[in-house]
This record gives structure tokens, C-alpha cells and sequence, in this order.
């Protein structure tokens, strides 16, 4: 034993070479170790990214941020940002982190939550800082729970949960194949001593009410504002704001605002959209110029621009943004990606649900049931590619983000052969397809109304309307479709409803893309293709451009008779419409002629639609014979038109519209003869049936109350007159969007109508009203003309006929002067269904 001890504690000194001077302890050395002083508590920080200092406040969202999660608080506190990718959540939350850290007591935790690996890599980070490194090789979950625990340890702390877009990683919706549910691992707060704050950022609105509760703590983070977007701009194409500030340049002002509008103010695309005219020294002109050009667009919206305040191997264009959304949708819900690939190709607004629910049905091989249906919309909904619209009468539509449709359009367009399968349906040809046989399916026919179904045909103005901007917008894809006869007559039923409403300037476009489409289907001289020029010769005759209406009414004329002979109804109808132009244009001896002709041949003619047509021949007769002051003959015109009525009365009753709008056409006649009892008789019945039918708001309605009011006025009933005009005027208003008056004024004892500004289209039309009447007046220093007229009313009436000129000879005027001026001519109105 005391030799062991010698070994170890040898003092021998023998062959040691020590120099001079050395001094030598022989005894034993004892360390005794003092504990360090403790080192003062500092935060820990882990943030990826450096602070935006060029950020665009967006004081809605922030200050609904900061009340969720206040920075003094004494409690835990957890809320998310939601939204769609590219609306600028990352950039909030990290805003919100960065003023965090200015605080010295709290510390901030960045976790990438998109995946599980990129979780689990944040909280090894974090576990390193923390001086963990005994857990960072053990297993897995260990160093998760170790990480949690950890946090929670701190006195105040703040951890961003960012791009939690894949819920199921925290047990929301379906499980997943890998064991952990990483929610276990997220700090509740529930250590004692500690203050806690959790904010995510999420793609998928499912978060609100599932790991964020209540639901009213989830954020959700749409477009910007159009003055935040602005600023967003400014910063991004490196111009200082003061300078915008100062720019009275209006063009390049619209030019922002239309810009702006295009990418729907969404962050992303305005800051890469700034970041390429920076870079490449564009105009915003130029840029607009180029997301205008079909082969410019996708490449333009493709481009990536490095942005240091996002993740660098997530999609940073416009059109790939949304994959990782698409992506987790498909793994989810395939019939919600599916109805997504439709909806692209339909206009992005008010998007009613029968469509999307005829789109699902349409692309599922299986029965669907209504739950369904309403699932997969959820999870769009979810995931803020669409959203839920309300109008003011309690109806329910959606609305899908113009460019989330680019994108999508654009993914599918990129879609493989072998990435689609040998027997797949996914490519743009189908989808497309499938939009445009949903929207014909859905549109109304107004030739699908029976007789004694008058309402039938009125009762498609309103889903007319509902599906109109769908209509246009599928029409878009006819070449990709392969929908060319489908398209072209969907476009046509189009037409009609335009017509319906009296919308003659769309009308105009619409019919267009039909002449477009037949003459590249059936050639110049097949009979749709001639009959679609005469719509457009209607649709310049009712904007009143009468010289290009005559010139392309007379040309239908000869290639109706050329090609089905001159007793044609087509042929026929062709002819009555070149007489009514002239007789707007004032041919009046013209126009009897050829009108009379085509009177003559109509009687030989074997056609249900002959009556039709009948009608308003004699219309346009009668107002022929006016024009030459031919008044006996008008008596024989309202005999006829007696029986016209009678016979629309006999077939179809009367309430049916084609015996309303003939009973109109006898009231109009009526008036002009001075039979004022009768006419206000069955004036009174048209404006009822159009009020009750379609609405005081339609054009039919506002013409039936204008002849009603100028009957009143002839009779003198001044104040009933006045009501119906101040009724009038006012939904004129609320249609035009603008103020829209009348006002009476004395000339010469002539009743005369004046619109307010004297300019625009009723200002150009009042002119033309004016000269016309101009025109007329000049015809005798006293109108023989309303003289003859007033003699043959008070003949009819069984009056003395006076001699001189009266009150009542104006009131001819008035009714010119009253109806003219309105966008459907009551006096040169002719209808034809």
C-alpha cells in the first residue's frame, strides 16, 4: 500500500537536470474550484430574414394584429394571418417579430412550418442556441419536446409559425402517414412564469377555429388597398414617393390605376411587377403594353424577382405562387382541384353556384352528392381562391382572383403528356370545354317559350344577366375548345338578351364575334351569316349611325332575295327594315312604297310570323302617312292594327307580351288620331304588364310610362303627366349613374324637353330631335301638317274641326320632343322577339 502511494505521489528528484535558482515544493498541490458568476440573462433571436425597412404599413391588418397579441401582455396569446400566397402574411408577421426584439426581455423564435423537415431543421437551430447540443444526434422527437419545453422556459417569448399551409403536420383534417403530430410540439403556455405569443401565417383558412381559437383570432389577408398598393409600387420601381407626389401626369396616373386593377393588388405581383420595370428601366405604359400582349403576358408574369424577405425555395412568380396551394388540394380533394381548372376559364366575378355546381358534375365520373360539392368549395374557399359575394337582395355568388385563373390556366397549359396519363382528361382543351358547355346549358333560349308562356321570355332577362360576363368570357376560349358551332350559338342566345334590354352598343361586339364565327363556319352567302348582318344594321339603326344602318340593310335585302327569293319572311322582314330606316331619315314616300310592297307580299306569305311582322309594318306604314300628312290612310293603318292586336288577343291572351307590345303600337296610333280615352285604356294595361313582368327599371317599362304620360298631356291631366315624367327621370338616373333631367319650357306655346348638360349620347340625340323637328316645322310657316291631324282627331271624335291652331296641334311636337331622346324610340319602335 505505501509502495502504491509512492508511486503516486513520487518526490524523487534523481536524474532531473533542473537549472539554477529553482525552488522546490515538495508537499502535495490542491485545486479547490470557485463556481464563475452567474452571466447576465440575454434574449435569444432566430429571424432568416432582415427587416423590410422598405414595408408598406398597412394600418387594418397591424392594428388587428397587435390587439390579438399586445405586446405587453401578462397571459399567453396565439392568432394567425391567412390568406392567399403573395397577399403579404410572411411580411406582417416578420414586421411584427422585428418590433418584438425591441423589447430586451422577450425572445423571438422563426419557424418554418411548411413541411416537417423544414420544422424540425428550425427547432435544431433553436436548439443550438439554447446550448442543447447533448439532444441535436438523439432521436427526433426528443429534441422536438426538449426545443418546447426550452421556449416555454423563457420569461417572454414570441414564436412565427410561417407558411403553416399544410395543416394535417398539426392534426387538422387527415392524418398523416408519418407518426408525430407536430401541434404536440408548439408551446401552449402553460409554463409557470413564463409569458408566451405564437403567430402563424397560413395559407389555408381551415386554421381559424382548428389550431386558432376562437376563429375571430385568425386574420384574414387580402389585396392591398389602392393607396397602399400605390406606395408599394412606387417603392418597388426604386422612385421616391415625394416625387410621385409632385407628378401631375394624369395619363401616367390612369396608367398606375389600371396597372394596379390588372394584378388585383396583390403585393406580390405589384412588388415583382415594380422590381422588373426597376430593372429593366420600363415604363408603366410599357409594362401594360406587355401584360397586354398574349405572347409577352405569361413570360412577363413568370419572371422571379429575389426578394430577401421570402424563402428561397418557394415559388416567387405570379403564376407559380399558388402550386404549393394547388398541390395540397389535389392530395386533399381532387373534384375541389378539378371544379378549380373549370372556374378558371369562366369570368372571375360573380360566379353563381349553379355553375360551379354544374362544373363538378360535368368532370366527376361518379354520382355526386350535394355535400359533395359543397366540400370542395369549402376547401377553394379555405384557401382563398374563392370567395363568397352577397348582393343586396340576399343572392349568394363567388368570386375567384382574376390572377389565381391566369395561373391556373397557365399550370395547366404546362401539364405533360406523361404527366397526365395515357387515358388522362387534363388539359386546357377539356376544361375549357367543359366552361363553355356549362355556361350554354345554363343560359336561357328565349326560343323555348311556348305560346301562352309569355312570361317566359321576360323571365330570362334576369339569369340573362347572371350568366351574360360567363358567356363572353367562354366565348374567349372558342379556338382552344374546339367549341365553334356551341359558342356561336351560345353567343347568339347572347344577342338576344341584349336586345332584350336594349344594350345595342354591346350588342354591337357580340354580334361581331357571331359574323366573325359564321363566316369562318358556313361562308358570305349561308342565310345565318346574311341574318347576322342584318342584327348589326338593328344595332347601328338604334344607335341613330342611320347611313351605316341603311348601307348594310339594303345589302341584306339583296342577299336575301338572291338567295331565298322576295317572298321570304326573311326576305320580307329585310324590306320592313329598310323602310323604317327611312323613315327615320325622313323618306317618307320611300318608305311607303317599299313598305306597302312588303305589306302586299306579307298577306301571300304562309308564316306564324307573319302576324309578328304585320304589326310593324303597319307601324312603320302609319307613321309613313303621317310624314306625308296622308292622315285619312292612318285610319285605315289603325283599323288593321285593331286586328292585329285582336288577333294576338284571340291566340296567345292577353297577356301574353307579343299582344302587350301590339296593344302599345295601337295606343301609340291611337294617340296620334286623338282617340286619347282609348289609347290611355290600353296604355294603362302595357305599363302594368311590363312594371309587373320585368321591372320598372327595364327600358320597355320607362317607354311604356313615356306614351303614357304624353297621352296625359294631351289630355291635359298636367300633374298626372308630371308624376309619371319626375318617375322617369329618376331611375334614367339611378341607370346612367348620373344626374339626368327634364325640364319643360315654352316656345311658341311647344311643349319641349331639355336634358340636363346637353351633352353625351342623350345630348347628341336631342340635337338630332331638334333638327328634325326643325325640318318639320319648316315644311309651312303653319304645320299643315298638325293642322290635318287635329281636323281628322275632332272628326273622329265627332267634333267641329277648328280652324285655326290649337293646343292640341302641338301636342304631336310634344310627343316627338318627349320620346325621341330616350335610348328606344317610342314612335319608331318596332319589336320583333
Amino acid at each position: 500500500m505505501q509502495e502504491e502511494q509512492f508511486k503516486v505521489h513520487n518526490r524523487s528528484i534523481t536524474d532531473n537536470n533542473f537549472g539554477d535558482h529553482v525552488i522546490i515544493n515538495q508537499g502535495d498541490v490542491h485545486h479547490h474550484h470557485v463556481p464563475a458568476p452567474p452571466q447576465p440573462w440575454k434574449p435569444i433571436r432566430l429571424i432568416p430574414y432582415l427587416r423590410n425597412k422598405e414595408l408598406v404599413n398597412r394600418p387594418d391588418l397591424v392594428d388587428k394584429l397587435n390587439g390579438l397579441l399586445p405586446q405587453d401582455s401578462e397571459s399567453f396569446n396565439d392568432a394567425a394571418l391567412w390568406g392567399l400566397g403573395g397577399s403579404g402574411k410572411t411580411q406582417i408577421a416578420l414586421e411584427y417579430a422585428y418590433r418584438r426584439c425591441e423589447n430586451p426581455q422577450c425572445s423571438v423564435f422563426w419557424v418554418h412550418a411548411d413541411t416537417k423537415a423544414a420544422f424540425t431543421h428550425d427547432y435544431k437551430n433553436i436548439a443550438e442556441l439554447f446550448g442543447l447540443e447533448g439532444i441535436l444526434d438523439g432521436p427526433e422527437l426528443e429534441l422536438l419536446r426538449a426545443v418546447n419545453n426550452r421556449i416555454q422556459s423563457e420569461p417572454r417569448w414570441l414564436l412565427v409559425l410561417d407558411n403553416a399551409d399544410n395543416l394535417s403536420l398539426f392534426g387538422v383534417g387527415e392524418a398523416q402517414e408519418t407518426s408525430g403530430n407536430l401541434f404536440d410540439f408548439v408551446p401552449k403556455g402553460t409554463a409557470v412564469g413564463s409569458v408566451g405569443t405564437v403567430l402563424w401565417t397560413s395559407r389555408d383558412g381551415q386554421i381559424a377555429g382548428s389550431l386558432v381559437r376562437p376563429s375571430h383570432r385568425a386574420i384574414k389577408v387580402s389585396h392591398m388597398t389602392s393607396i397602399e398598393a400605390r406606395e408599394l409600387l412606387t417603392i418597388s420601381r426604386g422612385k421616391d414617393s415625394d416625387d410621385d407626389a409632385g407628378n401631375d401626369d394624369n395619363d401616367e396616373d390612369r396608367d398606375i390605376d389600371q396597372l394596379l386593377e390588372e394584378l388585383q393588388w396583390l403585393p406580390l405581383a405589384i412588388s415583382q411587377a415594380g422590381a422588373y420595370m426597376r430593372r429593366a428601366e420600363t415604363t408603366v405604359r410599357e409594362y401594360l403594353a406587355m401584360l397586354s400582349n398574349n405572347e409577352e403576358r405569361w413570360p412577363l408574369l413568370k419572371e422571379e424577382q429575389f426578394d430577401l424577405h421570402r424563402k428561397r425555395d418557394v415559388p416567387n412568380s405570379i403564376l407559380k405562387t399558388w402550386s404549393i396551394s394547388v398541390a395540397r388540394i389535389e392530395q386533399e380533394n381532387m373534384l375541389a382541384s378539378e371544379m378549380l381548372r373549370v372556374m378558371a376559364y369562366f369570368d372571375n366575378r360573380d360566379i353563381p353556384h349553379g355553375m360551379i355546381d354544374d362544373a363538378a358534375r360535368s368532370i366527376s365520373t361518379t354520382k355526386l352528392s350535394n355535400m359533395d360539392v359543397k366540400r370542395a368549395i369549402i376547401r377553394l374557399k379555405e384557401f382563398s381562391f374563392i370567395s363568397l359575394r352577397k348582393g343586396e337582395n340576399g343572392s349568394q355568388s363567388y368570386e375567384m382572383h382574376k390572377l389565381v385563373q391566369e395561373a391556373t390556366r397557365y399550370a395547366v397549359s404546362t401539364i405533360k403528356p406523361m404527366e397526365q396519363g395515357v387515358n388522362s382528361k387534363w388539359d386546357t382543351t377539356y376544361f375549357a370545354r367543359i366552361a363553355v358547355q356549362v355556361v350554354d346549358n345554363l343560359f336561357p333560349n328565349p326560343s323555348e317559350e311556348k305560346d301562352g308562356e309569355g312570361d317566359k321570355f321576360l323571365d330570362m332577362l334576369t339569369p340573362g344577366e347572371k350568366y351574360f360576363a360567363h358567356a363572353i368570357q367562354v366565348a374567349d376560349w372558342v379556338e382552344i375548345s374546339n367549341q365553334e358551332n356551341t359558342v356561336c350559338a351560345l353567343l347568339c342566345r347572347v344577342s338576344a338578351y341584349l336586345r332584350s334590354r336594349q344594350r345595342w352598343k354591346e350588342k354591337e361586339s357580340v354580334d361581331g364575334r357571331i359574323l366573325a364565327l359564321h363566316l369562318h363556319l358556313f361562308g358570305p352567302n349561308h342565310l345565318d351569316t346574311i341574318l347576322c348582318e342584318q342584327s348589326i344594321a338593328e344595332n347601328y339603326d338604334k344607335q341613330h349611325r342611320y347611313q351605316e344602318a341603311a348601307e348594310v340593310a339594303v345589302r341584306v335585302f339583296k342577299n336575301l332575295r338572291t338567295s331565298v327569293g322576295e317572298e321570304d319572311f326573311f326576305t320580307l322582314r329585310a324590306l320592313h327594315h329598310v323602310a323604317d330606316i327611312m323613315c327615320k331619315v325622313f323618306q317618307f314616300e320611300q318608305a311607303e312604297k317599299l313598305q306597302t310592297h312588303a305589306i302586299n307580299l306579307l298577306e301571300k306569305v304562309a308564316d306564324e310570323r307573319v302576324a309578328e311582322l304585320m304589326a310593324e309594318s303597319l307601324h312603320c306604314l302609319a307613321r309613313a302617312y303621317y310624314g306625308q300628312k296622308k292622315f285619312d290612310k292612318r285610319l285605315v293603318v289603325a283599323s288593321m292594327q285593331v286586328k292585329v292586336v285582336e288577333h294576338y288577343w284571340r291566340t296567345l291572351g292577353e297577356n301574353h307580351y307579343k299582344t302587350i307590345t301590339k296593344m302599345q303600337y295601337l295606343a301609340n296610333l291611337l294617340h296620334d288620331l286623338g282617340r286619347y280615352s282609348e289609347a290611355e285604356t290600353l296604355q294603362v294595361k302595357v305599363v302594368k304588364f311590363f312594371q309587373d313582368a320585368i321591372g320598372e327599371e327595364h327600358p320597355y317599362t320607362l317607354d311604356s310610362m313615356i306614351l303614357l304620360a304624353a297621352i296625359y298631356w294631351s289630355q291635359e291631366r298636367s300633374d298626372e303627366s308630371q308624376d309619371i315624367k319626375n318617375k322617369v327621370l329618376s331611375l334614367y338616373s339611378k341607370i346612367l349613374g348620373r344626374p339626368f333631367s327634364l325640364n319643360f319650357s315654352s316656345s311658341n306655346n311647344l311643349p319641349t324637353l331639355f336634358h340636363s348638360g346637353g351633352h353625351g349620347e342623350y345630348g347628341a340625340m336631342q340635337t338630332n330631335v331638334f333638327a328634325s323637328l326643325s325640318n318639320l316645322r319648316s315644311l309651312s310657316s303653319s304645320p299643315p301638317a298638325v293642322a290635318a291631324a287635329s281636323i281628322d282627331r275632332q272628326q273622329l271624335a265627332g267634333q267641329p274641326a277648328a280652324e285655326s291652331t290649337t293646343t292640341s296641334e302641338y301636342r304631336l311636337f310634344f310627343v316627338f320632343s318627349f320620346l325621341l331622346p330616350f335610348t328606344a324610340l317610342i314612335l319608331y319602335y318596332w319589336i320583333n322577339f
